[in-house]
Formats: structure tokens, C-alpha cells, sequence
């Protein structure tokens, strides 16, 4: 049976393709599907891109769409300038830590720190101030009126050079003691520094015996010792803990045997009895050094040191210059401790050291039976002392 043109065409394009013809499928054995399915998969898969190519493209389209992107004839963008930094100004504080780092985060406007200075005016009130005002602790510093009155207890030891009789025995008194500063009240200036002082002490009760030499029984008088003296006086501050406060002033001195009937000195042998020694009767030019030094707002010590030198001694009858003129010279130490009860009152005591020495002439018949004497005393005196501000 001969096909004609166009059947043989559609045959080939089947062929071609991979599709029998409906009437070949028919009369045909089944054909092997899968591996034609596979020939026509093959010839229909896609083309191969090539990688290099693509990512050359991607980067200048993204190129491209930057700069359509980017807005036309715009200006650069200026830095902007920097932020001038505030100076603090500080005189003699020194710059924090934040300050130092310069963070650019403090506020616009800084803080100026300086100091303001004292008008001169202000400096003047200011030492005003510093002169109204003690620096010394109250338990040693100077007062308006500082008045104490206490006991005396105090030994007395008199002898001359030669073999005769002296004196030696212990006697009890009173003691009035007086520290003033009127000039505290007035303006500031040097001269609030300067006080007057006045010390008296009177032993009322004492004797002298002497043990007489035939039945050996005691004959005593009473004797009567008296201290007075009165000085000018300017202290000196030295910080808060010590005070020194130079004085000077005029001392005097009595011892009293109230014997019937005085002898001179040159009869008052050492055997005689009833008693018998030399009054005394004597003033002086005193200098003096007192040191106080405080341990504590209420407690405080001090030591008193100065010389003596006689301006006069009494020549009366049973007088230690009865007989002869004399000169006298002299020192005297005395310790001593205060504690304040309160403002306005003080306990205080002292140990005065006292120690004379006398020097006599040549009598005018020449004979020298003497020719120096010593007296020392010491003791204790306590009392109380009310304090004026």
C-alpha cells in the first residue's frame, strides 16, 4: 500500500518528537515509554548560564541603581567644627577627673570655680578675730580674774655660819593668790596680754622651842612667817598647749619670834634657853619665769623659776642686821598642778622651794663673830581658785 506525501511527513514529525502515530501505537508492541521520556527530557532542559558573567551583571545593575539613587549636584557634607572647650578657672583646687578627661558630653556652658579674695578690710577682721581669741586651752589660758584661796604648809630651816642658834620647825597658815588681765576687755592689740599678779601667805601657827638645859623642859615662843608680793606680768602663747609668762616684781619677807625681850644675833648662842634667833625682816626686786603647759582642756601644770636680789633689810632690834648691815639674795622654784570644775572654778596646788642667802659686813669693833646665814623653806599650798571670763 504506498502513503502519500503528507502521510510520510506526519510520520516523521512523530518520529521526530518521539510520538508514534495513533494507528502504529494500535498494531505496534508496546513501546519502552520511559527511555523516549527521557531522550525528549534531554533535548528540552535548559541552557547552561555561565556564573562570571551573571555576577558582573548583578554588580553593575546595583551600580546602576546607586547612582540613579544618589541625589543630583548635592554638596558634601561639612564636618562639623569643633566645640571650643570651656577653662575652668580654680585658684587652688585641683581639676576633677571628668574635667581632665574632656568629655565632649558636659553642658555647653561650663562651671567657673574661682576663689574670692579677702578685701583688706576682711583681713583686719580677721585678725581682730584671731587676737579676741585664744589660742590656749582654758586651763592655761589668761583670765580677766583668776582669785585662789587655799592652806600653807611650809617648813622653815635658819642657820648662820657660826655655832648659833637658828631655827627649824614647821608651821600652818593661809594663802591668797591673784591673776589678772584687765586689759582683755579693751580692743585688740599687744597690750591685752598684759596682767598683774599678787601672792600672800601667812603661817599664823608655829612655835620655836628649846629644851632647857638644867631640868631639860621645852620653852617655846610663837612665830609668825609672812610672804607677800606683787608683780607686772605679759603672756605669751605659744600654741594651744603652752604658755610662758615672764613677770616682774617687788617681794617681801617677815619672820617674827615674838620673844619678851630681843637679843642681838651674836648673844643667841646655841645653849641658852628660852629661844633665840634673828627676826627677819627683808624686801626685794623679784624676776620671774612661769611655764604652763596644758594636757588637757581642764588639766594643766606649770613651774615657777626666778631670782631675787634684796633691796633692804631691817636693822631693828633682834633683827638678823642688828648688829651689821646685810644684803640678801635669793631663788625660789615652784611646781604646781589646776583642774578646772567647769568654767568657773579651779583646784590648785604648789610646792614652793624658797632658799636665802644672807651676807653681813664687819662689825665696827672688828670683831666677826658671823659673817653669812641661809634660810630655805618649802611646803605645799592648796586650794581653790574662782575663774572671771
Amino acid at each position: 500500500m504506498f502513503f502519500g506525501p503528507a502521510t510520510l511527513a506526519l510520520v516523521a514529525l512523530f518520529c521526530f518528537t518521539g510520538v508514534p502515530p495513533s494507528g502504529a501505537v494500535a498494531r505496534s508492541a508496546p513501546a519502552a515509554a520511559p527511555r523516549t521520556v527521557a531522550a525528549g527530557t534531554k533535548l528540552w532542559a535548559p541552557k547552561k548560564v555561565d556564573r562570571s558573567r551573571r555576577t558582573d551583571d548583578s554588580s553593575r545593575i546595583a551600580r546602576e541603581e546607586e547612582l540613579l539613587l544618589k541625589p543630583r549636584n548635592a554638596p558634601a557634607a561639612a564636618a562639623p567644627p569643633p566645640r571650643p572647650r570651656k577653662k575652668i578657672k580654680m585658684e587652688t583646687a585641683a581639676a576633677t577627673d571628668d574635667e581632665a578627661s574632656g568629655d565632649d558630653d558636659d553642658e555647653d556652658e561650663a562651671p567657673t570655680v574661682s576663689r574670692r579674695h579677702k578685701s583688706s578690710d576682711e583681713d583686719e577682721e580677721d585678725d581682730d578675730d584671731d587676737d579676741e581669741e585664744s589660742p590656749s586651752l582654758p586651763s592655761i589660758a589668761p583670765h580677766m580674774l583668776a582669785f585662789g584661796v587655799g592652806t600653807s604648809f611650809t617648813h622653815r630651816r635658819f642657820s648662820y655660819d657660826a655655832p648659833l642658834q637658828g631655827d627649824n620647825g614647821f608651821r600652818l597658815g593661809y594663802a591668797l593668790a591673784l591673776e589678772s588681765y584687765p586689759l582683755l576687755l579693751t580692743g585688740p592689740g599687744w597690750w591685752r596680754n598684759i596682767g598683774i599678779g599678787f601672792r600672800y601667805a601667812n603661817e599664823v601657827y608655829g612655835t620655836a622651842g628649846v629644851r632647857d638645859p638644867d631640868d631639860g623642859s621645852l620653852v617655846s615662843y610663837p612665830v609668825t612667817q609672812m610672804r607677800w608680793g606683787v608683780d607686772l606680768r605679759y603672756v605669751i602663747p605659744l600654741g594651744a598647749y603652752v604658755v610662758v609668762v615672764p613677770a616682774v616684781g617687788y617681794g617681801k619677807l617677815t619672820v617674827d619670834l615674838r620673844r619678851p625681850e630681843p637679843l642681838v644675833p651674836s648673844m643667841c648662842t646655841a645653849g641658852i634657853s628660852p629661844p633665840c634667833f634673828s627676826d627677819v625682816d627683808s624686801s626685794s626686786l623679784n624676776a620671774d619665769v612661769h611655764l604652763r603647759v596644758a594636757f588637757m582642756s581642764a588639766l594643766s601644770m606649770s613651774l615657777t623659776a626666778g631670782v631675787s636680789r634684796g633691796l633692804n633689810i631691817s636693822r631693828a632690834p633682834g633683827g638678823i642686821a642688828a648688829e651689821v648691815p646685810a644684803v640678801s639674795n635669793g631663788f625660789h622654784v615652784e611646781p604646781g598642778i589646776l583642774l578646772m570644775l567647769g568654767n568657773w572654778f579651779a583646784l590648785q596646788a604648789s610646792f614652793p622651794i624658797v632658799r636665802n642667802s644672807y651676807d653681813f659686813g664687819r662689825p665696827a669693833n672688828g670683831n666677826r663673830v658671823y659673817s653669812s646665814a641661809t634660810e630655805t623653806y618649802f611646803g605645799v599650798v592648796g586650794g581653790v581658785t574662782a575663774l572671771v571670763y
